[in-house]
């Protein structure tokens, strides 16, 4: 992609943002192991105010019609599409 990277959506949960900026890195040798993104996500299912903002943005994906892995109607014009 040219070393482009999508901005972060604002007011994001900082520990998400961080670990996708880190998986973005340029270098793959900078890149977490999948092992340190695991421990990461399962560090996370202890974080209540976390999970509940991860909730929020769900919901609200969900009310722009986005559904699970299928967006409704519309695809996204950039291409991507985080599932």
């Amino acid at each position: 992609a040219g070393g482009y990277r999508p901005p972060m959506l604002p007011h994001f949960p900082e520990p998400v943002c961080a670990l996708i900026q880190s998986c973005w890195a340029a270098e793959p040798h900078e890149r977490p192991r999948m092992a340190e993104v695991l421990s990461e996500l399962q560090s996370w299912q202890k974080n209540r105010p976390l999970l509940s903002a991860l909730n929020s943005y769900v919901l609200a994906l969900a009310d722009m019609g986005y559904y699970g892995e299928k967006p409704a109607a519309k695809q996204p014009t950039c291409g991507c599409v985080i599932s």
